[in-house]
C-alpha cells in the first residue's frame, strides 16, 4: 500500500501551490489528495500509519509557505476534519472513513443477501446463519480480512 503514498508525493510534485489561496489549497487536498485512497479503502483495511502519513501530506500542503518552507498552522487536523457548519473545512479522517466503508459492505452482506457478490462470498466461505461465528480472520481475501478486523 505504500504505492499510494508514494501517488500523493507525485501529485504534490506537481502542483504549484504558491499560485493557491490556503482555501484553494485545502479544496485541492481534500478533492485529490484525501480521496486518491478512497477506492482501496472500499474493499480493504488500510494501515493507520498510511493513512496518517496521507493526511500529514495534505496538512503539509494546506499550510506550506510560498518559499517552500511550514508555516504554523492555526487549527489543528481533528479542526479542520469538523463538518462546515461546526466551523471546520469538512475533510474526512481516513481511518473513520475507512472503518465506514468495511461497515457498509458487513451491512450489505447482513442484509443484501440476494447480491451476487455477496452469494459468492458466502458460498465460498460457508457461512452459516450466524456470521459472526463463521467470520475466521485467517482467510485469504483481502475483503474478507478486512470484514472480520471490523
Amino acid at each position: 500500500m505504500y504505492f499510494v503514498v508514494k501517488k500523493v508525493r507525485v501529485k504534490l510534485q506537481s502542483w504549484d501551490a504558491r499560485q493557491l489561496s490556503i482555501a484553494g489549497r485545502a479544496t485541492l487536498a481534500q478533492l485529490v489528495l484525501l480521496s486518491i485512497l478512497g477506492h482501496f479503502m472500499q474493499s480493504m483495511m488500510i494501515l493507520k500509519k498510511i493513512s496518517d502519513e496521507i493526511e500529514w501530506l495534505a496538512w503539509t500542503f494546506i499550510w506550506s509557505t510560498t518559499d517552500g518552507r511550514n508555516k504554523m498552522s492555526l487549527v489543528g487536523w481533528d479542526s479542520v476534519c469538523q463538518p462546515k457548519d461546526r466551523s471546520g473545512l469538512g475533510m474526512r479522517q481516513l481511518h473513520d472513513q475507512n472503518i465506514s466503508f468495511l461497515l457498509k459492505l458487513g451491512y450489505n452482506m447482513v442484509f443484501d443477501e440476494k447480491s451476487l457478490w455477496v452469494q459468492v462470498i458466502i458460498s465460498k466461505y460457508g457461512l452459516d446463519d450466524s456470521l459472526p461465528d463463521s467470520i475466521k480472520r485467517g482467510q485469504s481475501s483481502f475483503i474478507w480480512k478486512s470484514l472480520s478486523k471490523v
